[in-house]
């Protein structure tokens, strides 16, 4: 046999709690909003303008061109402008294209031995100098009178096990004394 149910008083029913005050759900809300949309910005900002501060920058410069024997020696300073030490650091040079007095000759992907020059460590705010040698150069008997040659930088930040590479090309057309960027195209 079921249980009979229970039946209610049929007291006073119980009113409905008072309403909130509409102001006050809505500034809720839109608090709530303005701290996640801040919080998204704060996290965002982070990582654009955080994590580029701390990765690798470096400059390589012309520093000055050195004649020994009628061979012109390029120097390149190469400086590390970032906010970490870098390791295991070395350059190169390659001569990309020599342009002479004589038009009937001209030297194209030049042909001189990409040889690495090991810098050792750049701290912060340090430097080093990668000389271009033009000795072992083909073709290098007369002066020439414009340049284009690319200097390669290895290195290894302090937190990775990989090398990573900056390379800038520069373009002389003075007989190699100045050396100024090779415009991007």
């Amino acid at each position: 046999m079921p249980k009979p149910r229970k039946r209610r008083s049929k007291g006073k029913a119980r009113p409905p709690p008072p309403p909130k005050p509409p102001s006050q759900t809505w500034a809720k809300r839109w608090w709530k909003r303005v701290g996640i949309a801040l919080t998204v910005f704060g996290f965002v900002s982070g990582l654009v303008f955080g994590v580029p501060s701390i990765l690798p920058k470096l400059s390589v410069v012309h520093a000055s061109t050195e004649m020994r024997g009628g061979k012109a020696y390029p120097r390149f300073e190469i400086t590390n402008e970032g906010v970490i030490d870098l390791h295991n650091v070395s350059g190169s040079c390659l001569f990309k294209s020599v342009k002479y007095a004589r038009t009937d000759y001209n030297v194209h992907d030049n042909i001189m031995p990409h040889t690495e020059h090991p810098l050792g460590e750049l701290d912060v705010g340090g430097a080093a100098t990668v000389v271009c040698s033009t000795e072992s150069m083909i073709g290098f008997q007369e002066r020439p009178i414009a340049a284009s040659l690319s200097i390669t930088v290895r290195y290894r930040a302090s937190w990775v096990t990989w090398h990573s590479e900056v390379t800038r090309n520069f373009e002389s057309f003075d007989g190699l004394q100045t050396f100024t960027p090779e415009p991007i195209r």
